[in-house]
């Protein structure tokens, strides 16, 4: 009589092959391991881990870019207080009650104003990169593939940009015409504000879309390559008493097998 143990051997690899998938699927938390596993999945997978990367550092790339334009919010609000303080000197010496001297006192702040919004203008900066005086437009990769950028409108608000370089109110007749350059030159400003003011809400809400779809991404990711763990944890019981039960047949029919041989002896 021949008892034929290759099944029993067969289901032994087979179960415990299974039952070992389940343990590291249970250890590693993922469905996913190696190619073999889904590679079908897999493939998805690696697309959509090199599309959340992408969507992660766009989403740097608008803070960073929130963050320039906070600086060049900056240097426009101060040139801003400037040019305010610039039009009420122009106002008072204007005044026809002012002496030549008392216009002089005047224009030494006046100039000085100046001088310091050609500076501000100058200086301001993002990571070594002028952001007030003109120039080209700044490109903002604002998405994960080619083409999504947002532009940022080149900025310039030196003193020949906003018509004040000359400005001077040694004289009545010049301070009057030095009040019509700072109205013009505040209202240039004003709408350099309003052009930074509406990048800045225009970035936050695609800062605000790109965190939604890096968790959406995230999200698809988990769903194909992690463990579901009360799935896997059952499958790792089942197997393991399948194991044990092909274990034991295995041990019963090799003992029967031996006392065949024995009574054959």
């Amino acid at each position: 009589m021949a008892i034929d143990t290759s099944f029993s051997t067969r289901a032994i690899e087979a179960y415990n092959t299974q039952f070992s998938k389940s343990l590291e699927r249970l250890s590693t938390g993922r469905r996913i391991n190696r190619a073999s596993d889904n590679p079908a999945g897999l493939a998805i997978v690696e697309k959509l881990n090199a599309q959340l990367k992408g969507i992660e550092q766009a989403e740097r790339n608008i803070r960073q870019g929130m963050g320039m334009l906070q600086v060049a919010e900056g240097g426009i609000s101060t040139i801003g207080e400037a040019l305010g303080r610039m039009r009420e000197l122009a106002v008072q010496a204007a005044s026809g009650e002012l002496t030549a001297e008392d216009r002089a006192v005047l224009n030494q702040e006046f100039q000085e104003l100046g001088a310091e919004v050609g500076r501000i203008s100058e200086t301001t900066e993002y990571n070594r990169q002028g952001l007030l005086e003109g120039g080209s437009a700044t490109n903002i990769q604002a998405g994960p593939n080619a083409g999504q950028q947002i532009t940022v409108a080149a900025i310039n608000v030196t003193p020949d940009a906003l018509g004040i370089s000359t400005a001077d109110i040694s004289t009545q007749e010049q301070a009057g015409s030095a009040l019509s350059s700072i109205d013009t030159a505040i209202e240039r400003v004003s709408q350099e504000q309003a052009k930074v003011g509406a990048a800045e809400n225009r970035f936050s809400f695609a800062a605000e879309s790109l965190s939604v779809a890096a968790e959406n991404t995230a999200s698809s990711i988990s769903t194909i390559a992690d463990a579901d763990y009360a799935l896997e944890a059952a499958a790792a019981i089942r197997n393991r008493i399948l194991l044990q039960s092909s274990v034991s047949s295995l041990l019963k029919a090799n003992t029967e097998k031996g006392r065949i041989i024995n009574l054959m002896g």
